[in-house]
């Protein structure tokens, strides 16, 4: 790729890959070959949560990924998973914590989707976990009853997932912003009002912290405001 279509025709590319597989060399080749960006599925902060969904990679080997696409300059792109079976306000903030520290420049989260067929599936059927047999992708609410974690705590984990990271980072401010949400149920949380409240919010303390790294809710989406929740950047 390099040879024949980066040198001649200077053209970029994005790549998914694994955590438990690149090194230093494959950022190397990255790099020079036109990568700007790499993709890694990371699903959540826990250990824990990682080995149930038998994802196979570990904490170590996430750090280090993020800090060789750093080194060379690679913008990281991390897709998250909220709601696996076991999921719990501890496994969360291991999420959030995780992703305060290794700060990819764009964070995809989304609920499990379970697939008909798979084990993972068939345990959520087994567990009673499913809200209903047919679940739906890409959803904006959860497709499982957990009795780890409250629905309404669960909606609230995606809706300021940016802000929770932000006030890991240290920005106290973001402190106020979470709790105005945090004694709204279910049905609350899933309003367009809230949606709309939320990124009204959001642009005010994105303003206010210019010049400070935090992540804010992706500017540049269609006129679907929920799919802004599906994904932010980090902002200088």
């Amino acid at each position: 790729y390099r040879k024949r279509i980066y040198e001649k025709s200077g053209i970029e590319y994005v790549v998914e890959a694994r955590a438990d597989v690149f090194d230093e060399e494959l950022a190397h080749n990255l790099k020079v070959s036109g990568c700007r960006e790499v993709q890694f599925g990371i699903e959540t902060g826990s250990q824990k949560l990682r080995d149930f969904i038998k994802k196979g990679i570990n904490e170590k080997q996430i750090k280090s990924a993020f800090q060789l696409c750093r080194e060379y300059e690679l913008n990281t792109y991390a897709y998250m998973i909220l709601g696996i079976p076991g999921e719990c306000k501890e496994t969360y903030d291991e999420t959030v914590s995780l992703m305060a520290e290794i700060r990819p420049r764009l964070i995809r989260p989304t609920f499990l989707c379970p697939v008909y067929g798979t084990e993972l599936f068939d345990y959520c059927r087994k567990n009673n976990l499913l809200k209903e047999e047919k679940v739906r992708v890409w959803n904006s609410e959860s497709s499982l009853r957990l009795d780890t974690i409250s629905e309404s705590d669960l909606m609230r984990c995606w809706l300021l997932f940016p802000w929770n990271i932000n006030l890991k980072m240290g920005l106290e401010s973001y402190r106020s912003a979470i709790s105005e949400f945090g004694i709204l149920g279910y049905d609350s949380l899933k309003s367009q009002q809230i949606f709309c409240k939320i990124l009204e919010m959001d642009k005010v303390l994105d303003h206010q912290h210019r010049g400070t790294p935090h992540y804010r809710y992706h500017p540049e989406e269609g006129k679907d405001r929920e799919a802004r929740f599906n994904r932010f950047e980090i902002s200088n």
